[in-house]
């Protein structure tokens, strides 16, 4: 069985906290944030989207050219996505934790990376209910 584990994303400071998720000690968006740092065409993306998640820390609405809410019908747990022009990050929202980034990906791959996301997602939250 998995061992899942959140941490406090340091870099977003708000009224609503942001957490990362780890699985196995292994955090698939920190990867991803490695990935853009090496690559220099999409840092300027990537600091948007951490801008974009300081505002919803602070309770500020985002059109939905930045923010989409992704929820499938009578799920009820919350999922989003920031989304830049090449860029995407997938978080849930859960009441008593806060939002939890799951996952971050390209457009170009927007189908398979919200299949992942889910996959995660139902993952944790059936680990969770085992405990």
């Amino acid at each position: 069985m998995p061992l899942f584990s959140l941490r406090s994303l340091e870099l977003v400071k708000g009224k609503q906290q942001f957490y990362n998720l780890f699985k196995n000690n292994t955090c698939v968006f920190e990867e991803f944030c490695r990935n853009i740092e090496n690559d220099e065409r999409y840092l300027s993306e990537l600091r948007t989207i951490f801008a974009y998640m300081e505002m919803v820390a602070n309770l500020q609405m985002l059109p939905q050219q930045k923010m989409r809410d992704l929820t499938p019908k009578n799920d009820k747990i919350k999922e989003y996505e920031l989304k830049t022009k090449h860029l995407r990050v997938y978080f849930i929202h859960q009441e008593n934790t806060g939002k939890i980034i799951i996952l971050g990906g390209f457009k170009t791959t927007q189908p398979k990376d919200i299949s992942k996301f889910r996959a995660l997602k139902k993952e944790y939250i059936n680990n969770l209910k085992n405990i």
